[in-house]
């Protein structure tokens, strides 16, 4: 190993399991903890002033500070993630795993070439197009926020961003998301728990996604007397804080009526106000009361429940039920395979036929009608039907 010269930089460390330290000038000196984005802060700014003191000449060049390695930087990123990207965090975390493999490289020496490894290793794990392209984008915004906080080299989000889409015919196209008919899924519930039967009506009489209703908890609802039809009426009004597009400072308004305030109101009246209204210990207890009439739930099981559903976890007993009631059912009756945000694309589609776009777009959440026609809206073969009969005068 080469001897470290008189100006050359001191080696980051680990010093005592988890601190970021360097041995220097006869001493140590520690800066934080070692996954703390800010310690590597404090220690770039204190080499480089610790270069100027020692009269490298190549200070002056721009001799860049030591930068962590992929493993620190992802480890850094992951809280930050969680705390502000909760929507996008299953995702990013596809993207941290594939990042993880070059875990002791500097982020100095990840470039453009390693990226495109790991876009074809995304395409010979059969990814579809759209999703390569999300995961190399996200990858890429993950060594912008580490160049924003000194754990990237200057530049190097420029030089990843070089890298070319994906265009169509390079790679598996994703399948089209379609309506599911609600006589299917009025089919499906009597097989599903009553929490998951619960879930489902409210997307079905909203059109709200998934994840937001998983996450609405007793205090964000807000009960309010509006005047409809010149009567005065109790709606109960949901405006979630994290949502798609709350980082384009736009609001979020799901009403609960009366036909979805008495699903939702035995949930609501056995919570406290912080908790989420579908809880997977409702699935637990339910299933319990049916399977066993005379155990109770054990309290092991009852310590290691999450205090809140993932949407994974609804369509996974989803897909167990629609296996269930086809073992059943004869198979001229057999129920296909649905997920729970077809409900969704339904409802607009529903919406958009007899309400109109714009009045579709502000029921969905959206800001431009023309996401609905582009995304969700799948009643054109039914609208140019109508259509031709009102040109044929039928």
């Amino acid at each position: 190993m080469p001897k470290r010269t008189k100006n050359s930089l001191p080696k980051p460390r680990k010093i005592n399991g988890n601190l970021l330290g360097i041995y220097v000038d006869g001493g140590r000196k520690t800066f934080g903890q070692y996954d703390d984005p800010i310690a590597w802060e404090k220690l770039s700014l204190f080499c480089r002033t610790w270069k100027k003191r020692q009269g490298d000449p190549n200070y002056a060049a721009g001799c860049s500070p030591p930068f962590p390695n992929i493993g620190d930087l992802v480890a850094a990123f992951i809280p930050f993630a969680k705390e502000h990207k909760p929507n996008d965090w299953y995702s990013y975390r596809i993207a941290c795993n594939a990042l993880l493999r070059h875990a002791k490289m500097p982020t100095a020496d990840f470039d453009s070439y390693l990226l495109l490894e790991i876009q074809n290793d995304f395409l010979n794990k059969d990814y579809n197009r759209i999703n390569c392209n999300r995961y190399i984008n996200l990858i890429i915004h993950i060594f912008r926020w580490g160049e924003t906080r000194r754990l990237v080299p200057s530049g190097k989000f420029i030089q990843l961003k070089a890298i070319d889409p994906l265009l169509p015919g390079k790679g598996r196209e994703p399948h089209d998301r379609l309506d599911v008919p609600y006589e299917i899924v009025e089919r499906t519930l009597p097989y599903l728990l009553p929490v998951y039967q619960a879930f489902i009506r409210i997307l079905m009489l909203t059109g709200a996604r998934p994840s937001e209703i998983l996450r609405m908890k007793v205090a964000d609802i807000e009960r309010k007397k509006v005047k409809i039809d010149g009567k005065m009426t109790e709606i109960w009004v949901f405006s979630p804080e994290n949502h798609k597009t709350a980082r384009k400072n736009k609001r979020r308004v799901i009403t609960f009526r009366a036909k979805e305030q008495s699903i939702l109101a035995p949930y609501i009246a056995t919570k406290e106000s912080s908790s989420p209204i579908f809880t997977p210990k409702d699935a637990i207890l339910e299933h319990y009361e049916k399977r066993y009439t005379k155990r109770t739930l054990p309290d092991y099981v009852r310590d290691r429940l999450t205090p809140q559903f993932r949407t994974m976890v609804v369509s996974h007993a989803l897909r167990k039920a629609i296996r269930r009631a086809n073992c059943e059912l004869p198979p001229e009756k057999q129920i296909p395979r649905w997920t729970l945000y077809q409900i969704r694309h339904t409802f607009a589609s529903q919406a958009a036929l007899r309400l109109g776009d714009e009045a579709a777009a502000l029921l969905l959440g959206h800001a431009d009608p023309k996401m609905l026609r582009r995304r969700y809206d799948h009643s054109q073969e039914q609208r140019i039907t109508e259509f031709k009969k009102k040109l044929d005068g039928e």
